[in-house]
């Protein structure tokens, strides 16, 4: 048949290499002489290690299953006799996790606009046929198990959904039997370790936060110094913490994340029991319901911290917040390092803080209503697996 080739060049080693503090950044050269700049996908390997400017293989491997798509769709709509005056297509790839955990590109959305010209104009029902014909004859959708969609004016067909011909699978059914033949996006090292394309820190976009991380304080003259507040309008802990006058307080000064059985990430630190995480990118956030937790209703995602008030005598008063936190809450990749090249990132968002004492009866003192735990503080990795 024939042989396609494509000549990929990197230079950038460092000393610091083996800690991932190297550039994705190289060039494809193919055998028209054409070079194109490409990189790590930002999402996967964070600035200044990536460049989110140049074309990532995630996004390559999209843009090849949509062109080769469309050349293919436009010789099926030349042989039925339409004439095309124009094709367009915003394509779209969706990054999910297979059976063992991998990332990978499951699902390839196009999203033609196909204008026509000249009186024949097709159908939806024979526009949806010409697609799926493409995708048939099309050959980078069958050498990947990658289902492919088809949305469009013509309602959005579902091609792995289509009714099918005679001698011939659905799209989804005959790339899935080609399972076998390639599985784009994942690189398989001599150990077994599959890992994201630009391998930021680890085998997929969670591997960045994988470590212990301790927070730095904004005043570090100050033992206990933090971004975050805690701020109360009932008439008991408002005294303690008033809204008028916010009060700093410290809950999170070290997050241990550890790759989750349900989530992306869990923090094991044990400072506020166990908060999940999912990442999107260089963004990790809490799910809500909380997966973990065995209940016929959906539970909001919460942390206990224990602490201590005082008496007006100043004797010591056991007290609890337990931590709900909104979707704001998120834990983000810095670009930036440490001066000594450690990675950084930063807590951010609100809670509600649902607060009990102890003052000396069986219900306790409870804030009614709940109080706000909100700010933001930077923390950098100490340990990494």
């Amino acid at each position: 048949m024939s042989q396609h080739k494509a000549k990929i060049e990197w230079k950038g080693g460092t000393p610091d290499y083996r800690l991932g503090k190297y550039t994705r950044e190289h060039t494809w050269t193919f055998d028209g002489g054409l070079a194109v700049a490409a990189s790590a996908s930002p999402s996967v390997v964070p600035a200044p290690w990536s460049n989110p400017a140049n074309v990532d293989p995630e996004e390559a491997f999209v843009a090849s299953l949509s062109s080769c798509h469309m050349l293919t769709f436009l010789h099926v709509a030349r042989l039925g006799g339409f004439q095309i005056e124009s094709y367009d297509d915003e394509a779209v790839g969706e990054m999910t996790k297979n059976e063992r955990g991998v990332p990978w590109i499951s699902v390839v959305t196009l999203n033609p606009k196909v204008v026509y010209a000249g009186d024949k104009r097709p159908s939806p029902e024979q526009e949806a046929e010409m697609h799926h014909k493409a995708h048939d004859g099309c050959f980078i959708s069958q050498s990947v198990k990658t289902e492919v969609k088809v949305a469009g004016d013509h309602q959005c067909v579902m091609c792995g959904s289509l009714p099918t011909a005679k001698g011939r699978a659905s799209m989804q059914g005959q790339a899935r039997s080609n399972a076998a033949k390639v599985t784009m996006l994942t690189l398989v090292l001599s150990g077994g370790l599959a890992v994201g394309c630009g391998g930021g820190d680890g085998g997929s976009p969670a591997d960045q936060f994988i470590g212990r991380w301790f927070y730095e304080a904004p005043d570090p003259t100050v033992l206990g110094s933090t971004g975050f507040t805690l701020t109360c309008t009932d008439p008991i802990f408002s005294t303690v913490f008033p809204a008028a006058n916010m009060t700093p307080f410290l809950i999170f000064n070290s997050l241990k994340f550890e790759h989750g059985e349900l989530t992306d990430l869990v923090d094991t630190a044990g400072i506020c029991n166990f908060l999940s995480y999912d990442v999107n990118g260089n963004s990790a956030t809490v799910p809500n319901p909380d997966p973990y937790v065995d209940s016929t209703t959906p539970a909001p995602p919460e942390c206990f911290y224990q602490f201590n008030l005082s008496d007006t005598a100043g004797n010591p008063i056991a007290a609890l917040a337990v931590i709900k936190p909104t979707d704001s809450w998120t834990f983000q990749m810095l670009p930036d390092r440490t001066a000594g090249g450690a990675r950084r990132a930063q807590l951010v968002g609100s809670a509600a803080a649902h607060l009990i004492a102890d003052n000396g009866t069986a219900a306790g003192a409870v804030s009614t209503p709940d109080c706000t735990y909100a700010g933001k503080d930077t923390f950098f990795r100490l340990t990494q697996p």
